[in-house]
Protein backbone atom coordinates (compact mmCIF):
# COMPACT_ATOMS: atom_id res chain seq x y z
CA UNK A 1 0.00 0.00 0.00
CA UNK A 2 1.32 3.18 -1.17
CA UNK A 3 1.94 5.96 1.57
CA UNK A 4 -0.18 9.11 2.09
CA UNK A 5 1.33 12.76 1.21
CA UNK A 6 0.78 15.11 4.12
CA UNK A 7 -2.72 16.02 2.63
CA UNK A 8 -3.76 12.87 1.58
CA UNK A 9 -7.02 10.57 3.20
CA UNK A 10 -7.14 7.33 2.82
CA UNK A 11 -10.90 5.70 3.42
CA UNK A 12 -12.19 1.98 3.34
CA UNK A 13 -15.43 1.76 1.78
CA UNK A 14 -18.33 -0.15 3.67
CA UNK A 15 -20.60 -0.29 1.59
CA UNK A 16 -21.76 0.90 -1.97
CA UNK A 17 -24.84 0.27 -4.72
CA UNK A 18 -25.28 -0.37 -8.20
CA UNK A 19 -27.08 2.13 -10.28
CA UNK A 20 -28.89 1.71 -13.15
CA UNK A 21 -26.11 4.19 -15.16
CA UNK A 22 -23.83 1.48 -13.47
CA UNK A 23 -25.70 -0.82 -15.91
CA UNK A 24 -25.62 1.27 -18.84
CA UNK A 25 -22.16 1.97 -18.76
CA UNK A 26 -21.37 -1.89 -18.87
CA UNK A 27 -23.89 -2.10 -21.90
CA UNK A 28 -22.07 0.35 -23.29
CA UNK A 29 -25.52 2.69 -23.61
CA UNK A 30 -22.89 5.91 -22.08
CA UNK A 31 -19.44 6.92 -22.58
CA UNK A 32 -17.87 7.32 -19.55
CA UNK A 33 -14.71 6.71 -18.75
CA UNK A 34 -13.90 5.60 -15.14
CA UNK A 35 -11.91 2.41 -14.66
CA UNK A 36 -13.48 1.47 -11.60
CA UNK A 37 -17.50 2.33 -10.78
CA UNK A 38 -19.47 3.00 -8.06
CA UNK A 39 -20.68 6.07 -7.34
CA UNK A 40 -23.17 5.34 -4.11
CA UNK A 41 -21.32 4.16 -0.98
CA UNK A 42 -20.46 4.84 2.33
CA UNK A 43 -16.65 5.27 3.30
CA UNK A 44 -14.53 5.59 6.75
CA UNK A 45 -11.59 7.33 7.37
CA UNK A 46 -9.06 4.63 8.35
CA UNK A 47 -5.74 6.99 7.55
CA UNK A 48 -5.05 10.83 7.38
CA UNK A 49 -1.74 12.39 6.29
CA UNK A 50 0.15 14.91 9.13
CA UNK A 51 -0.78 18.04 7.80
CA UNK A 52 -4.63 16.93 6.92
CA UNK A 53 -7.66 19.37 8.62
CA UNK A 54 -10.85 18.56 7.13
CA UNK A 55 -11.43 15.09 8.67
CA UNK A 56 -10.59 12.57 11.31
CA UNK A 57 -9.79 9.33 11.52
CA UNK A 58 -12.71 6.63 12.47
CA UNK A 59 -15.31 9.19 10.48
CA UNK A 60 -18.08 7.87 8.12
CA UNK A 61 -19.16 9.61 5.15
CA UNK A 62 -21.51 9.21 2.24
CA UNK A 63 -20.18 10.28 -1.24
CA UNK A 64 -21.84 12.83 -2.93
CA UNK A 65 -20.67 11.88 -6.84
CA UNK A 66 -21.16 14.81 -8.76
CA UNK A 67 -18.61 17.71 -8.32
CA UNK A 68 -21.03 21.17 -8.30
CA UNK A 69 -18.40 23.37 -9.51
CA UNK A 70 -18.39 20.76 -12.92
CA UNK A 71 -20.93 18.23 -13.25
CA UNK A 72 -19.09 16.09 -15.97
CA UNK A 73 -16.65 15.12 -12.86
CA UNK A 74 -18.39 12.55 -11.44
CA UNK A 75 -17.19 9.55 -9.48
CA UNK A 76 -17.43 6.26 -10.90
CA UNK A 77 -18.16 7.71 -14.39
CA UNK A 78 -15.35 10.30 -14.79
CA UNK A 79 -13.09 9.48 -12.51
CA UNK A 80 -12.46 5.84 -10.21
CA UNK A 81 -15.82 4.71 -8.09
CA UNK A 82 -16.37 3.05 -4.68
CA UNK A 83 -16.44 -0.79 -6.49
CA UNK A 84 -12.29 -0.94 -4.45
CA UNK A 85 -12.35 -1.55 -1.00
CA UNK A 86 -9.81 1.79 -0.29
CA UNK A 87 -10.30 4.83 -2.00
CA UNK A 88 -7.49 7.63 -1.32
CA UNK A 89 -8.19 11.37 -2.04
CA UNK A 90 -6.23 14.66 -1.53
CA UNK A 91 -7.92 17.04 1.06
CA UNK A 92 -8.01 19.44 -1.42
CA UNK A 93 -9.75 17.42 -3.99
CA UNK A 94 -12.50 16.33 -1.09
CA UNK A 95 -13.12 19.74 -0.59
CA UNK A 96 -13.38 21.07 -4.28
CA UNK A 97 -15.87 18.31 -5.44
CA UNK A 98 -17.63 18.48 -1.98
CA UNK A 99 -17.10 14.78 -2.18
CA UNK A 100 -18.26 13.62 1.59
CA UNK A 101 -21.21 14.18 3.67
CA UNK A 102 -20.84 13.02 7.39
CA UNK A 103 -23.15 10.31 8.72
CA UNK A 104 -24.32 10.19 12.27
CA UNK A 105 -24.76 6.07 13.76
CA UNK A 106 -23.63 4.99 10.64
CA UNK A 107 -23.73 1.34 11.03
CA UNK A 108 -25.81 0.36 13.82
CA UNK A 109 -29.44 -1.72 13.32
CA UNK A 110 -31.45 1.64 13.00
CA UNK A 111 -28.98 2.70 9.52
CA UNK A 112 -26.85 -0.47 8.51
CA UNK A 113 -24.21 0.42 6.28
CA UNK A 114 -25.58 -0.88 3.22
CA UNK A 115 -29.19 1.18 3.88
CA UNK A 116 -26.63 4.07 4.01
CA UNK A 117 -25.13 3.56 0.60
CA UNK A 118 -29.00 4.18 -0.33
CA UNK A 119 -28.60 8.10 0.43
CA UNK A 120 -27.53 9.38 -2.88
CA UNK A 121 -30.41 7.84 -4.90
CA UNK A 122 -33.05 9.31 -2.30
CA UNK A 123 -31.15 12.66 -2.26
CA UNK A 124 -31.94 12.55 -6.04
CA UNK A 125 -35.77 12.21 -5.02
CA UNK A 126 -35.35 14.98 -2.52
CA UNK A 127 -33.77 17.26 -4.99
CA UNK A 128 -36.91 16.80 -7.79
CA UNK A 129 -39.49 17.95 -4.81
CA UNK A 130 -37.46 20.61 -3.84
CA UNK A 131 -37.48 22.20 -7.19
CA UNK A 132 -41.23 21.49 -7.18
CA UNK A 133 -41.96 23.23 -4.79
CA UNK A 134 -40.58 26.23 -6.39
CA UNK A 135 -42.83 25.75 -8.89
CA UNK A 136 -46.23 26.02 -6.83
CA UNK A 137 -48.15 23.09 -4.83
CA UNK A 138 -46.98 19.90 -3.98
CA UNK A 139 -48.04 17.25 -6.49
CA UNK A 140 -50.68 15.48 -5.98
CA UNK A 141 -51.62 13.61 -8.96
CA UNK A 142 -48.31 12.23 -9.92
CA UNK A 143 -47.46 9.91 -13.17
CA UNK A 144 -44.32 8.17 -13.09
CA UNK A 145 -42.34 6.49 -16.30
CA UNK A 146 -39.31 4.13 -15.36
CA UNK A 147 -39.88 0.90 -13.32
CA UNK A 148 -36.00 0.92 -12.10
CA UNK A 149 -34.88 1.80 -8.46
CA UNK A 150 -35.41 5.68 -9.44
CA UNK A 151 -38.82 5.78 -10.50
CA UNK A 152 -39.89 3.41 -7.45
CA UNK A 153 -38.01 5.85 -5.00
CA UNK A 154 -39.71 8.67 -6.66
CA UNK A 155 -43.30 6.53 -6.37
CA UNK A 156 -43.03 5.95 -2.59
CA UNK A 157 -42.07 9.45 -1.71
CA UNK A 158 -44.96 10.84 -3.37
CA UNK A 159 -47.24 8.80 -1.74
CA UNK A 160 -45.37 8.46 1.68
CA UNK A 161 -44.06 11.99 2.18
CA UNK A 162 -45.96 13.88 0.20
CA UNK A 163 -49.35 12.02 0.50
CA UNK A 164 -50.43 12.47 -2.99
CA UNK A 165 -53.71 11.01 -3.65
CA UNK A 166 -52.94 9.19 -7.27
CA UNK A 167 -49.24 8.09 -8.53
CA UNK A 168 -49.38 5.84 -11.68
CA UNK A 169 -46.03 4.10 -12.10
CA UNK A 170 -45.23 3.07 -15.55
CA UNK A 171 -43.40 0.20 -16.74
CA UNK A 172 -42.43 -0.82 -20.26
CA UNK A 173 -41.77 -4.89 -19.31
CA UNK A 174 -45.08 -6.65 -18.25
CA UNK A 175 -42.73 -8.75 -15.86
CA UNK A 176 -41.62 -6.16 -14.14
CA UNK A 177 -45.44 -4.70 -13.84
CA UNK A 178 -46.29 -8.16 -12.35
CA UNK A 179 -43.19 -8.14 -9.65
CA UNK A 180 -44.02 -4.71 -8.82
CA UNK A 181 -47.63 -5.14 -7.94
CA UNK A 182 -47.38 -7.84 -5.87
CA UNK A 183 -44.82 -5.83 -3.48
CA UNK A 184 -46.83 -5.62 -0.34
CA UNK A 185 -44.98 -2.23 0.28
CA UNK A 186 -47.03 0.07 -1.98
CA UNK A 187 -49.02 2.60 -0.19
CA UNK A 188 -52.92 2.46 -1.53
CA UNK A 189 -52.12 5.41 -3.66
CA UNK A 190 -49.73 3.76 -6.15
CA UNK A 191 -50.73 1.97 -9.14
CA UNK A 192 -48.86 0.24 -11.57
CA UNK A 193 -49.56 -0.30 -15.37
CA UNK A 194 -47.42 -2.54 -17.34
CA UNK A 195 -47.16 -2.00 -21.56
CA UNK A 196 -50.63 -2.97 -23.38
CA UNK A 197 -52.72 -2.41 -20.49
CA UNK A 198 -55.37 0.02 -20.01
CA UNK A 199 -54.40 3.54 -18.72
CA UNK A 200 -56.72 5.64 -16.72
CA UNK A 201 -58.02 8.93 -18.78
CA UNK A 202 -56.94 10.93 -16.22
CA UNK A 203 -54.20 13.64 -16.35
CA UNK A 204 -51.69 14.52 -13.75
CA UNK A 205 -50.33 17.41 -12.71
CA UNK A 206 -46.73 16.42 -12.43
CA UNK A 207 -44.70 13.78 -14.67
CA UNK A 208 -41.57 12.24 -13.38
CA UNK A 209 -39.12 11.01 -16.57
CA UNK A 210 -37.08 8.42 -14.65
CA UNK A 211 -35.88 6.73 -17.83
CA UNK A 212 -32.12 6.65 -19.84
CA UNK A 213 -31.85 8.60 -22.61
CA UNK A 214 -32.15 6.06 -24.84
CA UNK A 215 -35.55 5.79 -23.95
CA UNK A 216 -36.84 9.13 -23.27
CA UNK A 217 -37.72 10.30 -26.70
CA UNK A 218 -41.03 7.59 -26.53
CA UNK A 219 -41.74 8.58 -22.80
CA UNK A 220 -41.20 12.21 -23.44
CA UNK A 221 -44.35 11.55 -26.14
CA UNK A 222 -46.29 9.98 -23.34
CA UNK A 223 -44.98 12.48 -20.62
CA UNK A 224 -46.52 15.05 -22.85
CA UNK A 225 -49.79 13.56 -23.55
CA UNK A 226 -50.03 12.82 -19.76
CA UNK A 227 -49.74 15.88 -18.06
CA UNK A 228 -52.58 18.72 -17.14
CA UNK A 229 -52.16 21.84 -18.72
CA UNK A 230 -50.28 24.49 -16.15
CA UNK A 231 -48.64 20.57 -15.31
CA UNK A 232 -45.24 19.94 -14.83
CA UNK A 233 -42.44 17.47 -16.27
CA UNK A 234 -39.15 16.58 -14.25
CA UNK A 235 -35.94 15.09 -16.31
CA UNK A 236 -34.50 12.68 -14.02
CA UNK A 237 -33.27 10.02 -16.26
CA UNK A 238 -31.22 10.35 -19.37
CA UNK A 239 -31.79 12.90 -22.18
CA UNK A 240 -31.41 11.62 -25.76
CA UNK A 241 -32.36 14.15 -28.53
CA UNK A 242 -31.70 17.59 -27.48
CA UNK A 243 -35.13 18.69 -28.99
CA UNK A 244 -38.38 16.86 -28.78
CA UNK A 245 -41.71 17.45 -31.16
CA UNK A 246 -44.31 18.24 -28.39
CA UNK A 247 -42.16 20.63 -26.84
CA UNK A 248 -40.73 22.80 -29.60
CA UNK A 249 -38.41 25.05 -28.92
CA UNK A 250 -36.63 23.36 -25.69
CA UNK A 251 -33.12 22.58 -25.35
CA UNK A 252 -33.81 19.49 -23.00
CA UNK A 253 -29.92 18.46 -22.19
CA UNK A 254 -29.69 22.09 -21.65
CA UNK A 255 -32.66 22.08 -19.07
CA UNK A 256 -31.51 19.15 -17.09
CA UNK A 257 -28.17 20.31 -16.88
CA UNK A 258 -28.86 23.93 -15.86
CA UNK A 259 -30.15 22.60 -11.56
CA UNK A 260 -26.96 21.11 -10.13
CA UNK A 261 -26.00 20.36 -6.67
CA UNK A 262 -28.66 22.41 -5.50
CA UNK A 263 -26.89 25.72 -6.32
CA UNK A 264 -27.78 28.70 -7.25
CA UNK A 265 -31.65 29.89 -7.65
CA UNK A 266 -33.72 26.67 -9.26
CA UNK A 267 -34.17 27.06 -13.19
CA UNK A 268 -37.31 26.19 -14.75
CA UNK A 269 -37.83 26.21 -18.76
CA UNK A 270 -41.73 27.52 -19.58
CA UNK A 271 -42.98 25.66 -22.90
CA UNK A 272 -46.05 25.27 -24.99
CA UNK A 273 -46.59 21.88 -26.44
CA UNK A 274 -47.96 20.93 -29.34
CA UNK A 275 -51.21 20.43 -27.78
CA UNK A 276 -51.64 23.66 -26.73
CA UNK A 277 -50.57 23.15 -23.05
CA UNK A 278 -48.36 25.78 -20.80
CA UNK A 279 -45.81 23.50 -18.97
CA UNK A 280 -43.19 23.78 -16.44
CA UNK A 281 -40.09 21.51 -17.50
CA UNK A 282 -37.08 21.00 -16.10
CA UNK A 283 -34.36 18.62 -14.72
CA UNK A 284 -31.00 18.03 -12.29
CA UNK A 285 -28.56 16.76 -11.77
CA UNK A 286 -26.27 15.62 -8.77
CA UNK A 287 -26.98 16.41 -4.97
CA UNK A 288 -26.09 18.71 -1.97
CA UNK A 289 -25.35 17.84 1.45
CA UNK A 290 -28.93 18.58 2.84
CA UNK A 291 -30.33 16.56 -0.01
CA UNK A 292 -27.98 13.44 1.60
CA UNK A 293 -28.72 14.54 5.19
CA UNK A 294 -32.33 14.21 4.48
CA UNK A 295 -32.18 10.96 2.68
CA UNK A 296 -30.70 9.65 5.66
CA UNK A 297 -32.99 10.74 8.60
CA UNK A 298 -35.69 9.21 6.00
CA UNK A 299 -33.94 5.76 5.43
CA UNK A 300 -33.46 5.77 9.20
CA UNK A 301 -37.14 6.75 9.93
CA UNK A 302 -39.58 5.16 7.02
CA UNK A 303 -38.15 1.60 6.75
CA UNK A 304 -40.37 1.17 3.36
CA UNK A 305 -37.14 3.02 1.25
CA UNK A 306 -35.15 0.42 2.59
CA UNK A 307 -37.13 -2.04 -0.08
CA UNK A 308 -35.91 -1.51 -2.90
CA UNK A 309 -32.31 -3.27 -1.73
CA UNK A 310 -33.86 -6.95 -3.22
CA UNK A 311 -30.52 -8.06 -3.06
CA UNK A 312 -27.06 -7.63 -0.71
CA UNK A 313 -23.80 -9.40 -1.67
CA UNK A 314 -20.25 -9.02 -0.30
CA UNK A 315 -17.55 -7.96 -2.36
CA UNK A 316 -16.53 -11.10 -3.72
CA UNK A 317 -20.02 -11.47 -5.12
CA UNK A 318 -19.83 -8.10 -6.80
CA UNK A 319 -18.16 -9.13 -10.14
CA UNK A 320 -20.64 -11.98 -10.97
CA UNK A 321 -23.64 -9.25 -10.13
CA UNK A 322 -22.31 -6.79 -12.23
CA UNK A 323 -21.87 -9.42 -15.20
CA UNK A 324 -25.77 -10.32 -14.46
CA UNK A 325 -27.25 -7.21 -14.48
CA UNK A 326 -25.52 -5.77 -17.12
CA UNK A 327 -28.02 -7.73 -19.27
CA UNK A 328 -30.93 -9.18 -17.13
CA UNK A 329 -33.11 -7.80 -14.34
CA UNK A 330 -33.14 -10.98 -12.32
CA UNK A 331 -30.31 -11.87 -10.05
CA UNK A 332 -30.35 -15.46 -8.88
CA UNK A 333 -33.81 -16.17 -9.49
CA UNK A 334 -35.35 -13.02 -8.15
CA UNK A 335 -36.27 -9.57 -9.60
CA UNK A 336 -33.29 -7.25 -9.21
CA UNK A 337 -34.46 -3.84 -8.78
CA UNK A 338 -31.26 -2.74 -6.65
CA UNK A 339 -28.11 -4.26 -4.91
CA UNK A 340 -25.82 -3.34 -2.23
CA UNK A 341 -22.24 -4.49 -1.65
CA UNK A 342 -21.03 -5.35 1.42
CA UNK A 343 -17.16 -4.54 2.42
CA UNK A 344 -15.07 -5.40 4.86
CA UNK A 345 -15.76 -3.58 8.03
CA UNK A 346 -12.62 -0.86 8.66
CA UNK A 347 -11.21 -0.93 12.38
CA UNK A 348 -12.64 1.10 14.49
CA UNK A 349 -10.35 4.02 15.86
Amino acid sequence: MPSLGPRDVRLAVLAASVCGTDRQILRGDRPDAASILGHEGVCRVIEIGPEVQLVRVGETFVCNPVNPDDQDEILGHSTPGLFQELVTWSEDELRRRSLLVAVDGAGNDELPFEVCALAEPLGTVLYTHELLAGTGEAPRRLAIFGDGSMGVLHALFAAEVCGASEVLLFSVDATRAAWLRTRRWWPRAVRVFGPDEPEPKSRQDTVVVCTPARASDAVLTRAVARVAPEGRIVLVGGVGAPGHPALPGMDLRVLRRTNVCGRGQPSIGRALSTEGKRLAVFGHRGTAARHLAGALALLRDWPVFREILTHCVPVEGLPAVLDTVSHTRRLDGVEYLKAAVRFPRAPSP
